[in-house]
């Protein structure tokens, strides 16, 4: 059995510790081994990953469940003190003195939005005289100022400033960084994420995927998703390490003819908990796959019309014998940190996918990346990491360095929702055939159904004949290969029980809201009808297996995620409303059911 874990930005975070606290508040008494004891395996892919390891690691994280629970009424505000990121300014706001360890004009000034943002921030902090939610506030409105100034540094330099246009959030998360680690100079997403993991979830830099976990979790397999870029036959992309030099570094996976391939194949990082010196249970990637790629190098010359790749080098490995030599046997020892980052690196994914480069190069040394090479468990992480500083700054490339790295195996990892945001993916390859699916929905998906479904989801299932065709726009619009995993039900059947309310499906139950609401639309329980795998080489899963999916899904009117009204305090919010509906007396029947499909043996 296995409980798979939607990801979605910080939305999982909120949605389930909402789910799981409100249950606990509506059955006094109930704890996570009662609802989530019977589980065998874990998956998570993007944001929902550092919902998977609080829950697995963090005694703070689960004492502020309970917590929530024992105070229904104010679950909200505690949510949002210790993760939405109130607690960082808990210190004295006027002894800030801004002195970050790279140059504020940088090399085409793309550090200037940032010496802005953080002068204004400074500014009102020190007048405002604010409570935190008030801080928070000056935090997203000057984010949102950032957000736009970058923007237009970006597109200056001819660089994608549009797709940074949609993550203020992002902007919200440099900022704060800034604010509260001064000059420490944390300068990478991996940085970002452990200083996180320490203040919201008072977990160490040292914590490992070996660590002890709590209690619930004990024996259970952790899988986290993640992913690293391959190359398409036609067109060619890969993603640049160094964008102000003509000629530039440019790596990638290279799969063999006869495997097909996605843009981004899928890596799992995966460790049973409480085991301390063990190894992966699971191959990374799996080997029919894996075995048949190679790294390679590229360098690129010449601008717009007249730019061309020149082949330098191939790696020394596939890839299914550097995780096997270098990664897996050490799982036990590898920070929570590193596939937390990797699983998560979100903007990355959409940078490298668009042939534009990564943060790193110009935007203030800040990295959303997350990068591999040669050594053992951590060492990997690390000695990727220095080559990373090392590509930053070299310059021009020559073939020999071309070659060095490769021989070094360098390689790039980035979200693992671009492959399997939902988690399911991984549940069948550890072997699940009965799933628990947290699903987090919201009616501002890109989806031509009324209402709405979500593509990352539905695109998991075949699209029938005769289906929905709103449906099998939806599926089409995600456009990605070798996503499939299921033949039966239908694409647009799933569609019917997940995401159409009007709808009348059977045993789906429904724990609406009892008052006005701004995100919160209701918490839905129900079961999907019994699903049948397809072949999947991405996965290593075999065809014809039957699998029984239960669903809790978190509907949501409008997303806090993106946008430039968003802020960290409206994940409390919504926190607040799961709680409210799930403690209404009036859903006590929905919560009963919602428990039984949890807690079904």
């Amino acid at each position: 059995r296995a409980l798979a874990v939607q990801g979605g930005g910080w939305l999982p975070m909120s949605d389930f510790s909402g789910v799981l606290a409100g249950l606990m508040a509506a059955k006094p008494g109930l704890t996570l081994k009662d609802m989530l004891g019977s589980y065998d395996v874990i998956t998570a892919d993007s944001g929902a990953v550092w919902f998977t390891i609080a829950l697995t690691y963090s005694q703070v994280f689960v004492d502020l469940l309970h917590k929530m629970a024992n105070k229904p009424t104010e679950a909200g505000n505690l949510y949002n003190f210790q993760v939405s990121g109130a607690q960082i300014f808990s210190s004295n706001v006027p002894a800030y003195k801004p002195s970050p360890p790279w140059d504020w004009e940088g090399p085409t000034g793309l550090c200037h939005p940032l010496k802005k943002a953080m002068t204004q921030l400074k500014k009102e902090l020190m007048t405002a005289n604010a409570d935190t939610y008030g801080i928070l506030s000056i935090v997203a409105r000057v984010a949102n100022t950032f957000a736009q100034d970058l923007v237009v540094a970006y597109n200056a330099t001819g660089i994608a400033g549009s797709v940074l246009k949609d993550f203020q959030m992002l902007q919200q998360i440099v900022l704060i960084m800034v604010w509260a680690t001064g000059s420490n100079g944390l300068t990478t997403w991996t940085d970002i994420v452990g200083w996180f993991f320490e203040q919201a979830f008072g977990l160490p830099r040292g914590t490992t995927l070996g660590s002890r976990p709590l209690d619930w979790a004990m024996g259970k397999v952790l899988s986290i998703g993640a992913s690293t870029l391959v190359v398409p036959a036609d067109p060619y992309k890969g993603y640049i390490l160094n964008g102000r030099i003509d000629g530039q570094l440019r790596a990638s996976t290279v799969p063999f003819p006869d495997i097909p391939s996605s843009t981004l194949t899928p890596l799992v990082f995966n460790i049973r908990l409480g085991q301390q010196e063990s190894s992966s249970p699971l191959p990374m990637c799996y080997h029919a796959l894996c075995d048949k790629y190679a790294l390679s190098y590229d360098e690129w010359r010449g601008i717009g019309s007249s730019s061309h790749l020149t082949r330098q080098q191939n790696g020394s490995a596939s890839l299914g014998e550097f995780y096997a030599e270098f990664i897996e046997p050490f799982a036990a020892s590898i920070p929570v940190v590193y596939p937390a980052a990797a699983a998560s690196a979100f903007l990355s994914a959409n940078v490298a996918m668009n042939d534009y480069m990564t943060l790193a190069t110009d935007a203030c040394a800040i990295t959303t990346t997350v990068y591999l090479a040669n050594g053992t468990g951590a060492h990997a992480f690390e000695h990727g990491r220095k080559l990373w500083v090392q590509a930053s700054q070299k310059g021009q490339f020559s073939p020999y360095t071309l070659g060095e790295y490769a021989a070094k195996n360098f390689q790039m990892l980035t979200d693992g929702g671009s492959n399997d945001e939902t988690g399911l993916a991984q549940a069948l390859y550890a072997g699940a055939d009965d799933i628990l699916f947290f699903v987090e929905w919201n009616y501002n998906e890109v989806s031509s159904c009324v209402p709405k479904g979500d593509w990352d989801v539905l695109a998991q299932w075949t699209v029938e004949p005769g289906g929905l065709p709103c449906v099998n726009e939806t599926v089409a619009g995600l456009g990605v290969n070798n996503y499939v995993l299921f033949d039966a039900p239908g694409a647009s059947t799933v569609y019917q029980y997940l995401y159409n309310y009007s709808k009348d499906v059977q045993d789906r139950v429904y724990a609406m809201p009892q008052k006005p609401t701004m995100y919160l639309d209701r918490v839905v329980g129900g079961t999907l009808p019994e699903s049948t795998t397809v072949e999947n080489m991405q996965f290593g899963i075999e065809s014809g297996r039957k699998v029984q999916i239960r669903f809790v899904v978190v509907s949501t009117k409008t997303s806090i995620d993106f946008g430039q009204s968003s802020s960290f305090f409206e994940y409390g919010v919504l926190v607040q409303e799961v709680m409210d509906a799930l403690t209404a007396p009036e859903n006590s029947a929905a919560v009963e059911e919602i428990l039984r499909l949890m807690q079904k043996n």
